[in-house]
C-alpha cells in the first residue's frame, strides 16, 4: 500500500509537469511573429513632400530603388531620402560589467540570420497590397485617434 501511494504521488507530479508544459505551448506568443512575405507599402503626402513607407520600419525607398523617397516638390522627381530605418539599441547595467568583457567597438555579427523588424500578420488586412493611412494628419495609437496638423 505505500508503494502505491508512493507512485501515485509521482504520477501526480509528472502529469502536472506535462500538463503545465502543454499548456504553456498553447500560449506562447508564436502567432505575433511577422512574416517576410506579407511586407506591405504605402505612400504618404503632405505639405509639398510624398514619400513611400513600409510595414517593417523602411521610410523612404529600399534596396529595389522604389520611389518616391522623399520626392519634393510634389511631382518634380527629386528624391531626398534615400532609406531611413529603425534602430534598435540596448544600454547594459553597470553591474554587467562585472560579469562578462564588453566590447565597445560596433562589428556586424554575420551568422546567417536575418535580424529585422517584421509586421505581425494580425496588425495587416491580406486583401490589400497597401498600408491604408487612417486620414491626412491623423495618428492613431492605441485605438486613439490624434491630430497632428499644424
Amino acid at each position: 500500500m505505500k508503494y502505491s501511494c508512493k507512485m501515485r504521488f509521482f504520477l501526480f507530479w509528472v502529469l502536472l509537469g506535462l500538463s503545465t508544459v502543454l499548456v504553456a505551448g498553447e500560449n506562447s506568443l508564436d502567432h505575433l511573429l511577422g512574416d517576410r512575405t506579407a511586407r506591405k507599402s504605402g505612400i504618404i503626402a503632405g505639405n509639398k513632400v510624398r514619400t513611400l513607407f513600409y510595414n517593417y520600419g523602411v521610410v523612404g525607398g529600399d534596396i529595389t530603388g522604389s520611389s518616391p523617397e522623399g520626392e519634393w516638390p510634389i511631382g518634380s522627381g527629386n528624391s531626398y531620402i534615400g532609406d531611413v530605418s529603425i534602430l534598435v539599441g540596448v544600454e547594459l547595467p553597470r553591474k554587467w560589467e562585472k560579469k562578462a568583457d564588453i566590447d565597445e567597438n560596433s562589428i556586424a555579427v554575420l551568422d546567417g540570420v536575418e535580424y529585422e523588424i517584421i509586421d505581425a500578420q494580425t496588425y495587416i488586412n491580406a486583401n490589400r497590397d497597401t498600408v491604408k493611412l487612417i486620414a491626412p494628419n491623423i495618428l492613431r495609437i492605441k485605438g486613439i485617434d490624434y491630430n497632428v496638423s499644424r
